[in-house]
C-alpha cells in the first residue's frame, strides 16, 4: 500500500513544475488550492504524525463512547478527590474535547472533499484512457495500410507504452482493449471506432452517435 499524505505534510509548492517549465491553468489553479491548504493547516494545532509505536495505542482506545468521556472530564472538574488523584489535568482535558468537538466537522469535509477529488481524477483519467486505447486499436489497423504508413511508428510507440512493464500489457489492459475493439459504449454515449485493417478502407470511420 501506498504512503497518504496528512495534512501535516501539506506544503505550498508542492507538484508544481520545474523552474522554467510551462505552467498550465490546472497547474496554476492547484498551487492556488495547495497554498491555501497550507494555510489552513497552520491553523490546527499540534497536528499529530502517524507512528507505528502508537498505532494500536489510538486504534484501540477509538470505541471508547464519547458521551463516557465527557461524564469522566466533567466529574474531575467538580470532585476534588478525583482531581487529587492526578491522572487527568481537567483544563487539557477540556481543551482536548473542544478540539474534537471543533474539528470533526472539518475531517468530515475534508473526507468528503477527498473522495470527491479521487472520483474526479479517475474519471478523467478512465475517459483519457478510453479514448486512447480506441486511437490504439485504430492506428493498430491503419498501420498496415499504404496509405498511412506514417501511422507505424506511432502505433509503435503507443503499443510499447502500453506494456512498458516488460513489454507485455497486463491482463487488465487486454481486457479494455478487447472492451474497446468490440464496441462498448463510452461514457459519453459514442461508440468506439471501429477498427480499420488494411484494405478496408482509406481514412478512418467516425464514432457512431446513439
Amino acid at each position: 500500500m501506498e504512503p497518504q499524505a496528512t495534512l501535516g505534510t501539506v506544503r505550498s509548492g508542492e507538484g508544481t513544475p520545474a523552474p522554467g517549465a510551462t505552467v498550465t491553468a490546472h497547474q496554476a489553479a492547484a498551487e492556488v488550492v495547495l497554498k491555501s491548504l497550507a494555510e489552513t493547516v497552520s491553523l490546527i494545532p499540534k497536528l499529530t504524525e502517524a507512528h507505528p509505536a502508537t498505532l494500536d495505542f489510538i486504534r484501540g482506545k477509538q470505541s471508547i463512547p464519547l458521551r463516557f468521556i465527557e461524564t469522566v472530564i466533567a466529574s474531575v472538574e467538580t470532585c476534588p478527590e478525583l482531581q487529587r488523584i492526578g491522572i487527568m489535568d481537567p483544563v487539557a482535558a477540556r481543551d482536548d474535547l473542544q478540539f474534537l468537538e471543533a474539528f470533526r466537522t472539518m475531517y468530515d469535509r475534508v473526507a468528503a472533499f477527498q473522495e470527491q477529488l479521487k472520483v474526479t481524477l479517475d474519471a478523467r483519467r478512465a475517459s483519457l484512457a478510453f479514448d486512447s486505447l480506441k486511437v490504439y486499436q485504430q492506428a493498430k489497423g491503419l498501420a498496415g495500410h499504404p496509405s498511412f504508413v506514417n501511422v507505424g511508428p506511432y502505433s509503435e510507440n503507443m503499443r510499447r507504452d502500453l506494456g512498458r512493464r516488460g513489454n507485455k500489457p497486463s491482463e487488465a489492459v487486454k481486457r479494455a482493449l478487447a472492451k474497446a475493439a468490440q464496441g462498448v459504449t463510452a461514457a459519453d454515449g459514442t461508440k468506439p471506432v471501429p477498427v480499420v485493417k488494411a484494405g478496408d478502407a482509406t481514412k478512418p470511420q467516425k464514432a457512431v452517435q446513439p
